[in-house]
């Protein structure tokens, strides 16, 4: 089973909204209204019998309901007005677009605010995964925590991943860290994959932090099969935008993709000024 990226969910999206634009463009005239000599009036007759119109602007509602029936998919509630005047949001789960309000231009790309230095497109993009990522239970994870913690991260995670394995080989170092580490399974090639399999074989197994230690040690994990969260944790994973594993979102909804040593991630928890983590190391994915 093949499943795709975030960036593959944005083209497409991005390709069926182009299309759509495209065919509302085309049909607002049809070739014997374009080709039609315009007709000959008497302007003063016009100017006497022709009634006043007054010109009432669309209010919000009427707008985003316009735009969502030319838009596919789109229902109202995915549309709100961004910061600049006349250009509205797109937004379908961390995907995010921008289309003018009389439906003729369509926007790839994030809004920046230079004024404070804030990607506005990044904090809905992790607003929404910090809603997302809460509607998946505690009671539906595996956890390790210390005793004392400043910080939790969840980590969707694949067992047979070398960098997943990577980290938590060394997990006693991000307790020591302080940071608590929520893991979800995301077997990166569905449901087939083998380590779909383990997964589930971890999750039924009476002890799973320690099945889970084994699992990453690349040692074989047997339970009796029983109801496991593996494939709503996949299907979380995939809604997230999760393209590699370890997938590490923060508290506050960042995706920090890639393995970061404990100390790295920490950092990167940590409120720091805008300079400092965009100078940070760059992570590794599996």
């Amino acid at each position: 089973m093949v499943h795709k990226g975030p960036t593959d969910v944005k083209k497409l999206l991005l390709v069926t909204l182009i299309t759509s634009l495209l065919g509302l463009t085309l049909s607002a005239c049809s070739p014997d209204q374009q080709d039609a000599p315009p007709a000959k009036t008497d302007d003063k007759a016009s100017e006497q019998s022709a009634p006043a119109v007054a010109v009432v602007p669309e209010d919000d509602d009427a707008i985003r309901a316009r735009l969502s029936k030319a838009l596919p998919g789109i229902e109202p509630a995915d549309l709100t007005p961004s910061p600049i005047a006349g250009i509205y949001e797109i937004s379908k789960g961390a995907s995010i677009g921008y289309i003018s309000a009389d439906g003729r231009f369509l926007i790839e790309g994030d809004l920046l605010d230079l004024e404070t230095e804030t990607n506005l497109s990044d904090v809905r993009r992790n607003n929404w995964r910090q809603q997302r990522v809460a509607e998946i239970s505690e009671d539906k994870m595996i956890i390790f925590a210390p005793e004392k913690y400043s910080h939790t991260v969840t980590v969707f995670t694949d067992v047979d991943c070398g960098y997943c394995r990577k980290l938590h080989n060394q997990i006693d170092t991000y307790l020591k860290e302080g940071i608590r580490v929520r893991y979800v399974f995301y077997p990166l090639r569905g449901e087939k994959a083998a380590s779909y399999g383990k997964a589930e074989a971890v999750w039924c197994s009476k002890d799973r932090k320690a099945a889970m230690t084994m699992a990453k040690q690349g040692k074989k994990v047997t339970a009796e099969a029983c109801e496991t969260p593996v494939a709503m944790h996949l299907q979380a994973g995939m809604e997230l935008g999760i393209r590699g594993t370890p997938g590490i979102i923060s508290e506050t909804g960042e995706l920090l993709p890639g393995y970061m040593p404990a100390k790295t991630l920490k950092a990167r928890l940590e409120p720091a000024p805008v300079a400092e983590k965009a100078a940070g190391p760059a992570a590794e994915a599996g």
